[in-house]
């Protein structure tokens, strides 16, 4: 298993997640050790859901990131998570809207 990294700075100074897509929950983010891409040796960004395991991962987003700063892979990471977040919500919205 992979080590898990604390948070590399205050949490109140990172990207605010949106709640997951999928299920409404509050999502957790984790700094991981990358120890199987040996070309980076940088640690990844995971995005998950305890709850219904939905997640987003910085190792198979963000190839082109893969040695940028943790912080940098955090806040693209980020940005990635909550556009999906809306699309998702306002998808469901549209939904309900055809159906009525």
């Amino acid at each position: 298993m992979n080590p898990t990294y604390p948070l590399p700075v205050s949490a109140d100074k990172l990207t605010a997640l949106e709640h997951c897509p999928r299920c409404g929950n509050a999502v957790d983010v984790l700094f991981e050790d990358d120890t199987a891409n040996l070309s980076s040796g940088q640690p990844f960004v995971h995005i998950r859901c305890h709850h219904c395991a939905e997640s987003m991962s910085s190792q198979e987003l963000l190839g082109d990131l893969s040695n940028a700063p943790i912080l940098d892979k955090y806040a693209r990471m980020a940005q990635l998570w909550n556009q999906r977040a809306k699309l998702l919500k306002l998808k469901r919205m549209v939904s309900r809207l055809a159906t009525r």
